[in-house]
């Protein structure tokens, strides 16, 4: 099996959106796209090594990358706007099957 060493330059320790990233896409590319998947920081930048070439990455994040359907109830709408959400329609409206369980999530919500 070959490892590629992708090295995330978005992913840096600093300001705290950037450093979230990393530990966020490790999570999502360990359990759904290459559960030997292993991260680490080196000075400025995150690096992740993977089964996965960049290119099969990319794919997995554009096509099957599934979103954890993450809403609060008790907050008033959900951290959304209550009607059209730009952010939201799109994925309510999307028949793809890796949005079906956020499509329950904002249902339930």
């Amino acid at each position: 099996m070959t490892i590629h060493l992708h090295i995330l330059k978005g992913c840096s320790p600093a300001p705290l959106a950037n450093y979230l990233k990393a530990p966020g896409i490790l999570r999502l590319v360990g359990e759904q796209a290459d559960t030997q998947a292993r991260g680490w920081w080196d000075g400025e930048r995150f690096c992740l090594l993977s089964s996965r070439t960049e290119v099969e990455l990319e794919g997995f994040f554009l096509d099957r990358y599934e979103p954890t359907p993450l809403l609060s109830p008790w907050n008033k709408g959900c951290g959304f706007f209550k009607a059209n959400d730009p952010g939201l329609v799109p994925l309510e409206k999307s028949r793809a099957l890796r949005f079906e369980r956020f499509r329950c999530g904002v249902t339930e919500a």
